[in-house]
């Protein structure tokens, strides 16, 4: 419990008993009491994520109470719980846009966008404007000083089509440009600001996985840097869906997903039915301009196991990759950092949010912010919010304030 300045001096109560008799808190169930010293954070085992606490500030004869549980926390307008959205950082703010859930048994997808300032408080926009379809699979990215929304799966085709907003409300389609190429309609694509130009790599279309490069300056006219090959003379990263896509220190970085498995000689490997063999994949590949590529982790020490539907940030000067599905069932909630791209740290392997997987994570206010997802627990799909200044130690990302009476 982060406690500010002003609260030095007081005495911190805190039990599951909502009518504990303060004078002999150690009697309650989980009773604690301690003075508060200056700008402190305080250990409390009161609270769970089950389990709903009961904090008391007191100053002389003034007190001031407070309930603390996930529940009360989730009492104010929020985004449902869903999975493959996207949340991206706008005007100091965090958005959460589109994605899909199950609602009473059916399948649901979503064209909603949702923004907050601290990951608590959460406001709708208007949603009788124009705007694009509800879809899954797509990418938000802001650039240019607004949010682009860029391609995806609305349930019965995949999409190619590229809308902006500069507050989230008002939405404009941009057009091709005449006697222009485009990147074909596509899901689990990633899209990236890189070098001033919006970077599309990789996804599936209606061929299946795709490994091209596309780039733009105006979301309407497209250039192919690199067509999609399967190709061993080819190297760089081989087809994949559902991949991660960052732009780090000057330089474009694929890392995992559903990519096809590699022969020995360089080619994507075939079944007995000829049919391509993907797998989950846990390699690394920059570039410094989308065309030639290098695998960061050739030859490389272990690292976290191969993966898709995970998520990769830029953060302190280092990559992280955080969660993702790395077998038919099983998810995973942990942390890996690495310098290069080559040597990764696990952070850690049982972060405090659940395992999970097409979740999202931003970068906001210098720290680190997991948000939604599928968790394999049995809880299902997620609008939690957690915040972590250093991939370790998590928190709930809602704040409670005492009021003093």
């Amino acid at each position: 419990v982060d406690l500010p300045l002003s609260t030095s001096g007081m005495q911190f109560f805190r039990s599951n008993e909502a009518n504990c008799d303060l004078s002999n808190v150690h009697s309650c169930a989980n009773g604690q009491s301690n003075i508060v010293h200056g700008d402190e954070t305080v250990e409390d085992t009161a609270f769970t994520l089950n389990q709903t606490a009961y904090y008391v500030l007191q100053h002389g004869a003034n007190q001031a109470s407070l309930e603390v549980s996930t529940e009360v926390a989730r009492t104010g307008p929020r985004f449902s719980p869903r999975t493959s959205h996207q949340v991206v950082v706008h005007n100091n703010r965090l958005w959460v846009i589109g994605g899909r859930a199950f609602v009473d048994g059916a399948l649901v997808r979503y064209n909603d966008v949702w923004w907050s300032q601290d990951g608590v408080n959460w406001e709708a926009t208007d949603n009788s404007t124009r705007r694009f379809s509800a879809r899954e699979g797509h990418q938000v990215v802001v650039y240019d000083g607004k949010l682009w929304v860029i391609g995806g799966w609305d349930g019965s085709n995949r999409k190619n089509d590229v809308w902006w907003s500069q507050d989230g409300v008002t939405w404009t389609e941009v057009e091709k440009a005449p006697n222009s190429e485009k990147f074909s309609a596509r899901d689990g694509h990633q899209v990236v600001v890189h070098d001033g130009e919006l970077w599309l790599i990789g996804g599936s279309d209606v061929r299946g996985r795709k490994n091209d490069v596309w780039r733009s300056e105006d979301g309407g006219k497209w250039e192919k840097v690199l067509p999609t090959s399967t190709s061993p003379t080819d190297l760089r990263f081989s087809v994949r869906t559902n991949h991660r896509v960052v732009s780090h220190n000057d330089l474009l970085w694929v890392i995992g997903g559903d990519a096809c498995a590699v022969d020995a000689n360089g080619a994507c490997a075939v079944d007995g039915a000829n049919n391509i063999r993907y797998v989950r994949a846990n390699d690394v590949w920059w570039s410094e301009d989308g065309a030639t590529w290098i695998e960061a982790t050739k030859n490389a020490p272990a690292r976290f196991s191969g993966r898709h539907h995970h998520k990769v940030v830029s953060h302190n000067d280092l990559l992280w990759v955080i969660g993702g599905t790395h077998d038919a069932i099983r998810s995973k909630n942990d942390v890996w950092w690495s310098e290069d791209g080559k040597t990764w740290t696990e952070a850690t392997n049982n972060a405090d949010f659940s395992r999970r997987t097409s979740h999202q994570v931003v970068v906001h206010n210098n720290r680190l912010w997991v948000i939604g997802g599928n968790a394999d627990d049995g809880s299902g799909r997620k609008n939690d919010v957690w915040r972590s200044e250093d991939g370790v130690n998590w928190r709930l990302g809602f704040n409670d304030v005492f009021q003093f009476q």
